[in-house]
Protein backbone atom coordinates (compact mmCIF):
# COMPACT_ATOMS: atom_id res chain seq x y z
CA UNK A 1 0.00 0.00 0.00
CA UNK A 2 1.64 3.08 -1.53
CA UNK A 3 0.21 5.21 2.42
CA UNK A 4 2.81 2.75 3.92
CA UNK A 5 5.47 2.98 1.77
CA UNK A 6 5.64 7.21 1.51
CA UNK A 7 4.54 6.75 5.55
CA UNK A 8 1.08 8.71 5.57
CA UNK A 9 -0.39 8.18 9.05
CA UNK A 10 -3.77 8.65 6.96
CA UNK A 11 -5.09 8.31 3.04
CA UNK A 12 -7.18 10.90 3.97
CA UNK A 13 -4.41 13.21 3.59
CA UNK A 14 -3.36 11.84 -0.07
CA UNK A 15 -4.69 12.98 -3.06
CA UNK A 16 -4.48 10.88 -6.26
CA UNK A 17 -4.33 13.04 -9.82
CA UNK A 18 -4.30 11.57 -12.94
CA UNK A 19 -5.77 11.59 -15.95
CA UNK A 20 -7.64 7.90 -16.71
CA UNK A 21 -10.82 7.54 -14.83
CA UNK A 22 -10.56 4.07 -15.27
CA UNK A 23 -7.04 3.48 -13.49
CA UNK A 24 -5.93 6.66 -11.76
CA UNK A 25 -9.28 7.36 -10.45
CA UNK A 26 -10.47 3.71 -9.65
CA UNK A 27 -7.24 3.40 -8.06
CA UNK A 28 -6.92 6.09 -5.72
CA UNK A 29 -10.88 5.89 -4.86
CA UNK A 30 -10.00 2.02 -4.15
CA UNK A 31 -7.28 2.97 -1.55
CA UNK A 32 -9.38 5.47 0.78
CA UNK A 33 -7.39 8.68 -1.00
CA UNK A 34 -9.38 11.95 -2.78
CA UNK A 35 -9.11 12.08 -6.40
CA UNK A 36 -8.50 14.25 -8.80
CA UNK A 37 -9.19 13.92 -12.56
CA UNK A 38 -6.98 15.77 -15.24
CA UNK A 39 -9.24 15.58 -18.12
CA UNK A 40 -6.93 15.63 -21.16
CA UNK A 41 -10.00 13.50 -23.27
CA UNK A 42 -8.90 10.46 -22.34
CA UNK A 43 -11.96 9.99 -20.42
CA UNK A 44 -13.86 10.18 -23.70
CA UNK A 45 -12.21 6.81 -24.88
CA UNK A 46 -12.84 5.13 -21.15
CA UNK A 47 -16.79 4.92 -21.81
CA UNK A 48 -17.10 9.04 -20.92
CA UNK A 49 -17.64 9.18 -17.34
CA UNK A 50 -15.23 10.42 -14.14
CA UNK A 51 -15.70 7.29 -12.09
CA UNK A 52 -16.51 9.51 -8.88
CA UNK A 53 -13.25 11.90 -9.06
CA UNK A 54 -13.98 14.54 -6.72
CA UNK A 55 -12.49 16.94 -8.41
CA UNK A 56 -11.79 17.47 -12.34
CA UNK A 57 -9.85 20.07 -14.09
CA UNK A 58 -9.14 20.53 -17.63
CA UNK A 59 -5.41 21.66 -16.63
CA UNK A 60 -3.02 21.55 -13.56
CA UNK A 61 -3.02 25.50 -13.57
CA UNK A 62 -6.65 24.72 -12.27
CA UNK A 63 -6.00 21.97 -9.48
CA UNK A 64 -3.97 24.38 -6.67
CA UNK A 65 -6.90 26.42 -6.59
CA UNK A 66 -9.33 23.88 -5.99
CA UNK A 67 -7.30 21.84 -3.51
CA UNK A 68 -7.33 24.78 -1.56
CA UNK A 69 -11.01 25.28 -1.64
CA UNK A 70 -11.82 21.99 -1.28
CA UNK A 71 -9.51 20.31 1.58
CA UNK A 72 -8.01 21.67 4.96
CA UNK A 73 -4.48 21.83 4.26
CA UNK A 74 -2.19 21.39 6.60
CA UNK A 75 1.50 23.23 6.03
CA UNK A 76 4.07 25.57 7.39
CA UNK A 77 4.31 26.54 4.15
CA UNK A 78 0.74 27.89 4.63
CA UNK A 79 1.79 29.57 7.77
CA UNK A 80 0.51 33.59 7.03
CA UNK A 81 3.67 35.17 8.77
CA UNK A 82 5.74 33.53 6.02
CA UNK A 83 4.07 35.79 3.20
CA UNK A 84 4.13 39.14 5.23
CA UNK A 85 5.64 41.65 3.70
CA UNK A 86 9.30 42.66 5.28
CA UNK A 87 11.68 45.39 5.43
CA UNK A 88 14.20 45.56 2.82
CA UNK A 89 18.03 44.10 4.06
CA UNK A 90 20.03 46.55 4.77
CA UNK A 91 23.13 46.94 2.63
CA UNK A 92 26.41 44.53 4.20
CA UNK A 93 29.11 46.35 2.87
CA UNK A 94 30.18 49.85 1.83
CA UNK A 95 29.92 49.00 -1.89
CA UNK A 96 26.42 47.41 -1.36
CA UNK A 97 25.06 50.54 0.56
CA UNK A 98 26.76 52.82 -2.38
CA UNK A 99 25.18 50.91 -4.87
CA UNK A 100 21.60 50.73 -3.15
Amino acid sequence: HIGELWRVGSMEEVCMVGDSPSNDVSFGRAAGAATALLDTGRRLSEGGETNGAELVVSNLAQLAALLFGSFRLASPLLEPSLHAKRPPPSPATAAAAAAA
